[in-house]
């Protein structure tokens, strides 16, 4: 029997081709590849997220330390119209703002507060089991021992110094400071941006340059103390918006528009590294 003019013979099926297998295995490593530069990020991240975390429980605790064992009295402070520094890394911030602020009084804070009580205790430490199958606690002076990772510092300022002061049934702001562990304090001088008196500029330079110093104490979204130009008015704290080098200058911005008109055109700011959060409250003191 004859086929008929319009049959048409089936094609044999067609297989993957070694150039099709090369391709395809050229963009799996390149997708491959991708989600492993992911990795390191990814982990930067998730660490940078533990601190924060864990930075803002240590806040939590060290605000009902301040409340619960009367740091927030008036006997605390020496003189009653200059702004205390007390705790981890803060206790370096009186000796650089001498004439505005000032220790607490020892005798007071000491029968209040211990210097373990300034850190966040929640990382035990542990040894190798000796006989038991499972880890046993460290102890340090009788107590569990911990892994000094993050700790805390604070400073109390007196609303209006130079009418009322430190009394009791004053106002005053307290500020809660959180570092990392070896974090430290630096007075760094800052000089208007442009020296044009009639263009005036809302950010700063630093006198000396110093790019490391710029990345470690000048961060963008950290914190600065700044001194008052004015004798009735406390050091405050200013967040920093953001900081660059131009031309081999380094340039600092601050997010309140007032820190011009309160620190003045040379202010010199105390900064600190390894910040990780500042909180304020307004308190009245007992």
């Amino acid at each position: 029997m004859s086929r008929p003019d319009s049959f048409v013979e089936p094609a044999a099926p067609r297989g993957i081709t070694l150039l099709e297998v090369l391709i395809a295995c050229g963009v799996l490593v390149l997708g491959l590849a991708s989600v492993a530069a992911l990795l390191p990020a990814a982990g930067s991240r998730l660490g940078q997220a533990t601190v924060e975390d864990r930075g803002g429980v240590l806040a939590a605790n060290a605000r009902a330390e301040v409340q619960l064992r009367g740091l927030l009295t008036a006997d605390l402070f020496q003189e009653r119209n200059k702004t205390i520094a007390f705790g981890e890394v803060l206790d370096q911030v009186p000796p650089l703002a001498a004439q505005k602020m000032t220790p607490p009084r020892p005798e007071v804070l000491a029968e209040r507060i211990s210097d373990r009580d300034f850190l966040l205790e929640d990382q035990l430490l542990f040894e190798p089991p000796t006989t038991a199958e499972t880890p046993l606690n460290s102890f340090t002076d009788g107590r569990r021992a911990f892994k000094e990772s993050l700790s805390w510092g604070a400073s109390l300022a007196p609303a209006k110094p130079d009418t009322i002061g430190a009394i009791p049934g004053s106002p005053a702001v307290l500020t809660i400071a959180v570092f990392r562990a070896g974090s430290e304090a630096r007075r760094i001088q800052l000089v208007p941006a442009s020296t044009d008196a009639d263009r005036p500029t809302d950010f700063y330079r630093m006198q000396s340059f110093d790019p490391g110093l710029l990345k470690s104490h000048l961060k963008g979204c950290s914190y600065v103390i700044a001194p008052p130009m004015r004798p009735d008015q406390s050091p405050r704290w200013f967040r920093i918006q953001s900081s660059w080098v131009t031309d081999g200058v380094a340039y600092v911005a601050f997010t309140d528009p007032g820190f011009g008109p309160f620190a003045g055109n040379m202010p010199a700011v105390i900064a600190f590294d390894k910040l990780v959060r500042v909180d304020q409250y307004t308190v009245t003191l007992e």
